[in-house]
């Protein structure tokens, strides 16, 4: 999104403008990975697939992903409110900014999680199983992806901090 969009700091906003270029590249990354884990976990001829990425994403590898998919809701709710409530631009802000912090614990979860879970379930046996085995490598999705999603995060909340704060002025 444009970083120069000039939008009036009373009245209604248009609140889909408001959220930085990091916001919606995460939501794009949401929402790839839930269809594509979706897609390999419930459509039975990407069993193979499935069972060959297991070892390094896990069963459950994305579940805050998932949750931040929940995003559209957001928006949604966030233009109607900006454009039907007529809701000040800081107060969409404000919403925007408590998404993100949402988003954000989700991922520091998901990195405590990933570190937890590799420690817990790393050498032990796996039986030739795939939905028992763990690679080295796991810890870069589990841990890795999730740590760069929060930095990106917390670079987003404190541009729309910024915002936040010269509206207020």
């Amino acid at each position: 999104m444009p970083e120069d969009i000039d939008i009036p700091a009373s009245g209604s906003t248009n609140a889909i403008v408001l959220f930085p270029w990091q916001v919606w590249l995460f939501f794009a990354f949401s929402s790839v990975e839930s269809i594509a884990k979706c897609i390999l976990t419930w459509n039975p001829g990407f069993k193979q697939i499935n069972e060959l990425v297991l070892p390094y994403t896990g069963w459950s590898d994305a579940w805050y992903l998932f949750a931040a998919v929940m995003f559209p809701f957001v928006l949604v709710f966030s233009f109607l409110s900006g454009r039907v409530l007529k809701l000040p631009r800081q107060e969409v802000l404000k919403m925007h900014a408590g998404y993100l912090s949402f988003c954000r614990w989700l991922l520091m979860l998901a990195i405590t999680s990933g570190i937890i879970g590799f420690a817990w379930h790393y050498g032990r046996e796996d039986f030739g199983n795939p939905y028992l085995m763990v690679s080295p490598w796991k810890p870069v999705w589990t841990v890795v992806v999730p740590a760069f999603w929060l930095w990106m995060l917390s670079i987003a909340r404190r541009r729309m901090n910024a915002e936040i704060d010269a509206c207020s002025q």
